[in-house]
């Protein structure tokens, strides 16, 4: 029971760990593993903060950019609530947005689509997810589900596309990581007016999975929690009123609410 606990602790819950097969050694395995998965990205994100950054700065930063990396931790409702209020700021300000989601899998891109142009509502796009994957995000469980149906919402509002990020249900990790920055690099080729917004488990980003640059699309990295040198250095900048982020000497920002 505690092996399976750290797993679940380990993946923020991701709903691919709960359905390992396997003997008590194997999970144990896979739970070093995804240990030492998540401490090569903690390691990855930086000393020191080197600046702050406010809405204008940000929206000009995006803007400028091919891809917007919003790292992910799937119960967390108040990162999810600043989701949109950051991508609220960009459409106000006319960024053209193209989104690729993990709570969806890439099997899922038509029934997406129909919903995005009316030919289906939100609870059939449920039920047609529910029915070929039992593990939807969009249904309450482990996750924010309300927080994905959201993005897809306010998607269909704003006339912006929106994909799955990889097949669902999972790949085994080392092959997500590759299908992830594969998937990428076509859509921002697909894409080449828009910023692609990509909503994934921030561990993924950085450390041994690497996407943002096995992607080969560059892009601005948002990470939603800070590694032990950047909460003992976050107070070495002076507070401003009105920023939004705080960016690290390795060019990842962190929302200016973990101070």
């Amino acid at each position: 029971m505690l092996v399976c606990v750290l797993v679940c602790v380990l993946v923020a819950c991701d709903r691919t760990a709960l359905g390992w097969p396997g003997s008590e050694d194997e999970l144990a395995r896979r739970t070093r593993e995804l240990a030492d998965y998540k401490r090569a990205h903690a390691v990855d994100l930086g000393e020191r903060f080197v600046k702050s950054l406010d809405r204008e700065r940000f929206v000009a930063r995006v803007r400028a950019s091919r891809v917007l990396w919003l790292g992910d931790r799937h119960v967390d409702r108040a990162l999810h609530a600043a989701w949109r209020e950051w991508l609220a700021a960009l459409r106000s300000e006319g960024v053209r947005l193209a989104f690729a989601l993990e709570a969806i899998g890439v099997e899922d891109d038509a029934a997406v689509a129909d919903h995005l142009a009316g030919r289906i509502d939100g609870a059939e796009l449920r039920e047609r997810l529910r029915t070929r994957w039992p593990g939807s995000w969009l249904e309450p469980g482990d996750v924010d589900a309300s927080a994905y149906r959201a993005l897809i919402a306010d998607a269909r509002r704003a006339s912006e596309p929106v994909v799955g990020l990889e097949p669902a249900p999972r790949l085994p990790l080392a092959q997500r990581d590759a299908a992830i920055a594969a998937r990428v690099a076509a859509l921002v080729r697909a894409h080449p007016d828009s910023v692609l917004v990509v909503v994934v488990g921030h561990a993924h980003l950085l450390g041994e999975g690497d996407v943002v640059a096995r992607s080969g699309s560059g892009g601005l990295i948002v990470a939603p929690v800070l590694n032990d040198a950047l909460r003992r250095a976050r107070d070495a900048l002076p507070l401003r009123r009105d920023e939004w982020f705080l960016e690290s000497d390795a060019g990842v920002w962190f929302p200016a609410w973990l101070r």
